[in-house]
């Protein structure tokens, strides 16, 4: 973990929006440094973010990581042992521990025990080491991995920048470094570990995430509110990484392999699920979700794992529901969209996996 560090109690923090390129430096008041990982949550904190939806409570475990523990339910240990990984979207960012699709799952079904191993500002790379410090030691009966469709741009960075909220270096924004494997002969080689602590001058960075292209035109459009009015006008594809083979999916999908590796050596016995999470742009009809949707279904049949696609749930809903889900501007899931993923995933397991048992029959016959 690096430099020991005390429990936080009772924290508060600013928590502004972003857009996905950069993080708020005002949110590294609750995380720590990790050599391998670049950093996680503080460990067993209690905090209350402020934050545009009326602020949100976080609790973390001894690791790290956002699981608030669970109350006994009359048996030692749980039945069914589910692991969750993803970034800020399985983390949380904006809502409670309590409303997060994780532990809406957790909550109805006393025999599961669901870990979110969900890291803020984090690649595929990232979540995979989370998955080789933390999770391969776990039991476990299933595991989700639960990428947000825009990690294919975070894989290939070297480093993340951290903003005072105002939008640029100037105003206390800072360059971090983070973990990344580059690929080369075919095989993954890991690079920036140990992870260096202090902060980067943008020279020293290598490639640093911008958020998609022309990130000033984009910050000034969102600044004046008309960030969905150009999409839909536009059509602009958001992620264009995902259309042939660029060097960037090559660089996911290699790492996804290698996660297949592993998880087959660690946990021979549990169903995998893969389960790309959507951009606003996709869930609000901006754009089209095709390129990723294909990616990720060959890539989970390739592995052999169960490819849950959420997008075919959130746009069923009107234009007026699907825009609440998220939050007016900050992108990340609302209490809303948390539910309706944690929706999609009970569906998945009790229709496709029959994971849940005889208690899920019982309670959907009484929805």
């Amino acid at each position: 973990m690096g430099s020991p560090v005390e429990p936080k109690q009772d924290h508060e923090s600013s928590n502004l929006c972003t857009d996905g390129a950069t993080l708020l430096l005002m949110a590294r008041r609750t995380l720590v440094y990790h050599p391998t990982i670049g950093h996680l949550y503080l460990p067993n904190m209690r905090a209350r973010i402020r934050h545009e939806g009326g602020g949100y409570l976080i609790r973390t475990d001894e690791f790290g990581f956002r699981n608030t523990p669970k109350l006994p339910s009359g048996e030692l240990e749980p039945r069914k042992k589910v692991l969750v990984f993803g970034d800020s979207f399985t983390a949380g960012d904006g809502v409670s521990n309590a409303h997060r699709y994780t532990d809406l799952l957790d909550a109805r079904y006393p025999h599961l025990r669901v870990t979110n191993f969900g890291l803020p500002g984090s690649g595929t790379d990232q979540q995979y080491l989370c998955y080789e410090e933390f999770g391969r030691k776990r039991g476990a009966d299933l595991i989700v991995l639960a990428p947000l469709v825009e990690n294919i741009r975070r894989v290939a960075a070297h480093a993340r920048l951290w903003t005072s909220g105002r939008g640029s270096t100037t105003s206390g924004g800072q360059f971090y470094a983070k973990p990344y494997f580059e690929l080369s002969g075919g095989e993954l080689h890991l690079k920036n570990v140990p992870v260096p602590r202090k902060p980067l001058s943008r020279e020293e960075c290598g490639h640093v995430e911008q958020g998609g292209r022309h990130p000033l035109l984009r910050k000034v459009i969102a600044r004046a509110g008309l960030r969905s009015v150009v999409q839909r006008f536009l059509r602009v594809q958001p992620l264009p990484e995902y259309s042939g083979m660029s060097a960037e999916w090559q660089l996911m999908k290699k790492i996804f392999e290698k996660w297949a590796e592993s998880i087959a050596r660690a946990h021979p016995e549990a169903e995998v699920i893969l389960l790309p999470i959507p951009l606003y742009h996709y869930i609000e009809g901006l754009a089209d979700p095709t390129p990723y949707q294909e990616k990720f279904r060959v890539l989970a049949q390739q592995l052999r794992w169960h490819f849950c696609d959420p997008l075919p749930i959130f746009t069923g809903f009107s234009h007026r529901e699907r825009r609440a889900f998220r939050f007016k501007n900050d992108v990340h899931l609302s209490k809303e969209g948390h539910a309706v993923l944690s929706q999609v995933l009970e569906r998945f397991l009790l229709e496709k996996l029959e994971f849940l048992g005889e208690e899920s029959l019982l309670r959907a016959g009484a929805a």
